[in-house]
């Protein structure tokens, strides 16, 4: 490994010395794998600044064969190609040689540097392990988000389609994706550059003493982008499409750069501009006020679109006749999908795995909510599902759409719970210290140019991945993921107008307002019922299990006791907890110093509140397993209620209210800590005052799940039939409070469904036993349709399709 070079700049912004040569390298294999795959061909350019050296050698088979046909469509290489190609360890040593010290860009660099391991490791070759970046890791930093990756594919992605194989790649073209990459960064907002360079040059600074071999890929990154002359004409043009790149930019911005804080004060993130379009849409109701079932020239438009239009669509897209893409099942279920909506009605679908369901209720969905300039929700059971179909489903229908002459307008989006969102208030208070690791200043420049790019701000859209090779990728994952846990959206952040343009939370939340079509998740549905009227649910039988989650609550002593050592940690002497800041910092006598001390003391009678409950209940626990033998498990599981009506149940009761009252207590502390010090010129105020914010959210939730375990009534316990409440043993000795809904398919029949003004539920496994009864009963559909005698409502329509097999299952051949 070539060591990086000692700091020239003595402020921790030094960004090393270049290398005097770049190396691009592809290598072809018949798989990721260097001990069972076979490596197929090596190809290398050498050289800066215009004066390249080519390597280049095939590889002959180590053992005879044909090649697999994935690697034939991949690579298009033909057996013929490496019948005169050389020994494999001759071709590596070659390779190995021909790189010298020369730092190394590569399409895949964790695939690059395991192939490149393994062969010096065989050849006995010299420790010759150069810095190494591949295009995959580089797009973390200059392309944050989701970009296609594989064989290939970044490369691909980024230059467009070349008519050779997908995989077939060749140094040249790395160095045109390098140029890609890096043009939008140094051609953007100096002030970006100037993140980039605090970030990653205290990243490197930190580096040198922990991880070498980190800071010499950090040093080569920075150098790729300070001298894009090094590298320019390796792709066969002297520079790339957009023009001379300039060199010198981040040297410049390391000279200049102020704090990384300074470097954030007026940047917005990407979402803001987006915001301000959004908001200025008109709100799409969850409902009219009226009936409104399809109309009949959506009807007709909507059998065009099946029978001509959505077929010609996906010809064009996947290759074939149009003929081969219509579905009859597919057909059937988009139009009972159109007469359910708007129909006050309730309709359980059977689609059998092929029907296309997909976009079988999306198009009646879409064609629906625009005419009657409603929102209708599409509730998916994963995250993943809601992109899968935002991405691939979403844009088919409306191609179909356009195709049937259909005016633009629909607007579509997706609305996931608020912490998957980044909030840029949040990101801007959790700066690392300047003494942190590098594996922390890392992850935030990842996130700070994430933000700043991503119109979106969705945090799943984002790689846990470091950006380069470390010595402790698990180091890096607990510094980004504390990071993400930071900066993720709050139900209690961002109440003024200023910081809600920012969050993308609140993107997310007006878009959702705005848009015809919402793909949202099971969750969020069943927990915000007054966000839709009428719904799809895909997936549904995964419905009753997603509203035992939804409307059930859980927490152990654990998770508690952390919630208060975020807030303050006793006996730490550094400690970065925000009540640890403050102590540091204000005086005591001062109406700050007092609102701390109140604080700190309210702090203390939470602590003891809990620790006084957890006793209690580790109290019960005792008492059950004493209670509990010879019992029957039945009578086990009611222990729990019967433990309340006995003498024992007056301490635990105490020692509920205390619980909840002092966290109560503490969150109000927090508040006027927070109005007291608003304006005050701490050191790290920011961090401080975010980390009171989110705190006092965490006691919001944490005191009513305490509350929703033991519900108390004039001083007594008062346990809804509804739910199980009760104290959970853990295998780790840790005690957990639950209070969990016994029947969610009541929940669901009794509450859920009837506040619905049309819904449909469909799903491959809602066919059961010759009938849809098991599913009804299960789903709560049977309960929403024959209320209980109590129940002063009306019963719903409910109506059951099963559409038919797509595949003529007695042509499979098993």
């Amino acid at each position: 490994m070539v060591r990086p070079a000692d700091p020239d700049i003595g402020d921790g912004l030094a960004l090393g010395r270049a290398p005097a040569e770049v190396a691009f390298v592809v290598h072809w294999t018949s798989g990721p794998d260097p001990r069972n795959d076979a490596p197929l061909r090596l190809l290398a350019l050498r050289g800066s600044a215009g004066n390249w050296s080519w390597f280049e050698a095939w590889i002959a088979p180590e053992r005879p064969g044909p090649l697999p046909g994935r690697v034939r469509a991949a690579l298009g290489v033909k057996a013929g190609d490496l019948e005169n190609g050389d020994p494999a360890p001759q071709a590596w040593r070659g390779l190995l040689e021909f790189l010298g010290a020369a730092p190394v860009v590569t399409a895949e660099g964790r695939s690059f540097r395991a192939w490149r391991r393994h062969w010096v490791e065989r050849l006995h070759a010299p420790d010759l392990m150069p810095a190494s970046l591949g295009l995959d890791e580089l797009a973390t930093l200059a392309l944050p988000g989701r970009l296609e990756t594989g064989e290939g594919g970044l490369v691909r992605t980024l230059l467009g389609e070349t008519g050779r194989a997908p995989a077939a790649i060749e140094p040249t073209e790395v160095a045109a994706a390098l140029d890609a990459l890096a043009r939008p960064v140094l051609s953007g907002d100096p002030r970006l550059l100037g993140l980039v360079v605090a970030g990653l040059a205290r990243a490197r600074q930190a580096f040198l003493a922990s991880d070498p071999d980190a800071a010499a890929q950090v040093e080569f990154l920075l150098a790729l982008l300070d001298r894009p002359d090094l590298w320019a004409g390796a792709s066969g043009e002297l520079f790339g499409a957009g023009g001379t790149l300039p060199h010198g930019r981040l040297r410049l911005a390391a000279e200049s750069a102020g704090s990384p804080d300074l470097a954030l004060e007026g940047l917005d993130p990407a979402v803001a501009e987006r915001y301000e379009d959004w908001r200025a849409r008109p709100d799409m109701p969850p409902d009219n006020g009226a009936p409104s079932p399809f109309h009949p020239a959506d009807t007709e438009l909507l059998e065009q679109l099946l029978e001509d239009h959505l077929p010609s669509v996906l010809a064009a897209q996947r290759g074939g006749d149009p003929r081969d893409f219509q579905r009859e099942s597919q057909a059937q279920v988009a139009r009972q999908v159109a007469r359910t909506l708007g129909a006050d009605e309730l309709l359980l679908v059977h689609a059998p795995t092929g029907t296309g369901k997909t976009l079988g209720y999306l198009l009646p969905a879409i064609l629906w909510a625009r005419r009657n300039e409603v929102r209708i929700g599409i509730a998916t059971y994963t995250r993943a599902l809601q992109e899968q179909a935002m991405e691939r489903e979403v844009p088919t229908a409306l191609a179909a759409l356009s195709r049937a002459g259909v005016p633009p307008g629909t607007l579509v989006s997706v609305l996931k719970g608020r912490e998957n969102y980044l909030c840029w208030r949040a990101l801007r208070a959790a700066t690392p210290e300047a003494d942190d690791d590098g594996e922390a200043w890392l992850a935030w420049t990842v996130v700070v140019l994430f933000a700043l790019r991503d119109a979106e701000g969705d945090l799943d859209r984002i790689s846990a991945q470091p950006p380069i090779a470390v010595a402790s990728s698990a180091t890096y994952r607990r510094a980004f993921a504390g990071l993400l846990r930071t900066v993720r959206s709050a139900t209690s952040c961002c109440t003024a107008g200023a910081d809600r343009r920012t969050c993308a939370a609140e993107l997310a939340r007006a878009r959702a307002e705005r848009s015809h079509v919402v793909i949202t998740n099971h969750a969020f549905a069943l927990a915000r019922k007054d966000f839709f009227r009428h719904l799809v649910f895909d997936e549904c039988e995964h419905l009753h299990d997603q509203a035992a989650n939804a409307w059930s609550h859980r927490t152990t002593f654990r998770s508690a006791r952390e919630v208060l050592l975020r807030l303050h940690r006793p006996r730490s002497i550094r400690g970065r907890a925000p009540l640890d800041r403050l102590a540091r910092q204000l005086l005591e006598g001062t109406p700050s110093g007092e609102a701390l001390g109140r604080a700190m003391g309210r702090w203390q009678a939470a602590a003891e509140g809990l620790s006084e409950l957890e006793s209690e209940a580790g109290s019960f626990d005792a008492w059950r397993q004493e209670a509990g033998r010879g019992r029957g498990e039945r009578d086990v599981h009611g222990l729990f209620r019967e433990y309340l009506g006995s003498d024992h149940a007056p301490t635990l009761l105490m020692a509920r209210v205390r619980a909840a009252a002092g966290l109560a207590q503490l969150e109000s502390a927090l508040d006027m800590v927070g109005e007291v010090t608003e304006k005050l010129p701490l050191r790290g105020a920011k961090r401080i005052r975010r980390g009171l914010e989110v705190a006092r959210g965490e006691l919001v939730i944490l005191a009513e799940t305490i509350e929703a375990w033991l519900p108390i009534d004039d001083g007594k316990p008062r346990l809804p039939r509804e739910a199980f409440h009760d104290v959970e043993s853990l295998p780790d000795g840790d005690l957990a409070l639950v209070a969990r809904v016994l029947l969610p398919h009541e929940v669901l029949g009794r509450f859920y469904h009837p506040s619905l003004g049309s819904a449909v539920l469909l799903s491959a496994t809602t066919w059961l036993r010759g009938g849809f009864d098991a599913s009804k009963k299960y789903l709560g559909l049977a309960r929403a349709e024959q209320p209980g005698g109590s129940e002063e409502r009306p019963g719903r329509t409910v109506r059951t399709f099963r559409a038919p097999e797509a595949f003529d299952y007695s042509r499979v051949l098993v």
